[in-house]
């Protein structure tokens, strides 16, 4: 993804310091943020560069109009604000909200294409798809994450029907299924804004409504990947493929490298799995799958998971 130049400008020094410091340390990849304590110092810049957003200080505004080339919020100190002008930021709230607020207002901006790859890294995809073992295909999805955050910045998306982890109420993959149709909106910092943190890899929310994964085409996992390519601050993305509408196939064919944990791999569950498989014509996916046997206490031990997951990728 390539990165975006934000303005901000406010004559709280202080501010200005610990916004940069921030956006070096967690963001620099994705945004380059030019600070400014005086309105006219940011004006010479921005007339004469190219800027993404403009994050002006309210105090600026004097109750006249900002006229700039680029997109404009206000930085408000106060929570809410009854106008409808300008976007507005309130800037008493966590430094994560604000880098989230300033994603949505780029995902808001029309663009002429809605992917936008930086050319940088190809990150690994990993799926995980075994329906008929949902809970321990869960289990193993997200151990299998929390193992390659050691090393690798992971993120996991879950497009799974049913998971232990309920929905929280906030965007997940119901929205950015909705958001892969608006093929004039810039998708990549949409699903930036729903990032979830786990235990040391960040997340995407499963489904609202189980139908959600049903109405996924393949023009819609072409575009997700794409959207997936965008984000190369990743190493690796680990994917919770739990459904078995048609375009499962479509989502497992963009992986790298597909596990299938079960619980017993002489099920004839599994075997009937398979064989529905290669009826589709999906016996090069089959060949690719690799099926991982979980040890017998899998269900019982789950402080030994992450070890034995560790041990056998």
């Amino acid at each position: 993804m390539g990165r975006r130049t934000v303005l901000l400008c406010t004559e709280d020094k202080r501010y200005l310091d610990a916004f940069a410091d921030y956006c070096a340390r967690n963001e620099g990849s994705r945004i380059s943020i030019k600070t400014f304590n005086t309105k006219e110092a940011l004006d010479r810049y921005e007339k004469s560069n190219s800027v993404d957003l403009v994050l002006i200080d309210a105090g600026f505004l004097n109750g006249g109009k900002l006229s700039y080339n680029s997109k404009i919020a206000i930085l408000s100190e106060e929570k809410y604000v009854d106008r409808d002008t300008y976007i507005y930021v309130y800037k008493f709230q966590r430094m994560d909200i604000i880098i989230k607020q300033i994603y949505q207002i780029f995902a808001d901006t029309p663009e002429c294409e809605i992917y936008k790859c930086s050319g940088g890294k190809k990150c690994n995809i990993t799926g995980v798809f075994s329906p008929c073992f949902p809970a321990q295909r869960e289990q193993y999805a997200r151990e299998l994450a929390e193992v390659y955050a050691n090393t690798d910045n992971v993120l996991y998306i879950n497009l799974a029907e049913l998971t232990e982890h309920d929905f929280d109420g906030g965007e997940g993959v119901s929205e950015l299924i909705y958001y892969l149709h608006e093929s004039n909106k810039p998708v990549s910092y949409r699903l930036l804004t729903m990032l979830k943190e786990e235990e040391g890899y960040k997340s995407i929310a499963g489904v609202k409504n189980y139908r959600d994964l049903y109405g996924i085409t393949s023009g819609d996992a072409d575009r997700l990947f794409e959207c997936i390519d965008t984000l190369d601050e990743f190493d690796r993305i680990v994917i919770d493929a739990g459904f078995l509408g048609d375009s499962v196939y479509e989502i497992l064919s963009h992986c790298n490298e597909i596990y299938m944990p079960v619980s017993d791999e002489r099920s004839l569950r599994l075997k009937h799995l398979l064989k529905d498989m290669q009826a589709c014509g999906e016996e090069q996916l089959i060949n690719e799958i690799k099926v991982i046997q979980l040890p017998e206490w899998w269900d019982m031990r789950k402080d030994m998971r992450n070890k034995w997951v560790s041990h056998e990728k």
